[in-house]
């Protein structure tokens, strides 16, 4: 009967994904960082997963759904000077098998912004960025973007 069980519990733990790799969410999170500062939305947006249930934060701007993320990164393309972010560290953090969370500090260079009665040429903040394995590869589900002034 032990060994049955032990059989059994093998057989399950071989069953289930491995967590995706750390190296393999930062490539990913770079990537889309990379397409969104070229401004290139249509290879960003493939990145993000379609669906009504991903949400983007930017400060305190919550869009909800593809389809309004998508019309939210076609309005920033189209500034004058959207800024550029450049990640700090990155930490990754496992959800799940499927499911990892990435972190860490960013500025956003390339100013002047306006930042109530100040002019500023650089913003500091933080991401979280949760991306899941799905058939079509690593998608965002959820991003988050806190910005101060520096």
């Amino acid at each position: 009967m032990r060994t049955a069980a032990a059989s059994l519990a093998l057989l399950l733990c071989a069953c289930s994904p491995a967590p995706i790799p750390h190296e393999d969410v930062n490539a990913f999170v770079t990537l889309y960082i990379a397409r969104t500062n070229a401004r290139d939305t249509g290879k960003a947006m493939t990145m993000i997963e379609k669906s009504k249930d991903v949400t983007s934060i930017t400060g305190a701007k919550i869009t909800h759904g593809w389809d309004a993320i998508r019309e939210a990164a076609d309005r920033n393309a189209r500034q004058a000077n959207p800024g550029k972010v450049a990640l700090g560290s990155m930490e990754v953090f496992t959800l799940g098998p499927d499911t990892a969370l990435a972190s860490g500090p960013m500025r956003i260079g390339g100013g002047p912004f306006k930042i109530g009665d100040r002019t500023v040429d650089e913003l500091g903040g933080a991401y979280t960025i949760v991306v899941k394995r799905t058939p079509d590869g690593l998608r965002i589900i959820h991003e988050h973007f806190s910005i101060r002034a520096l």
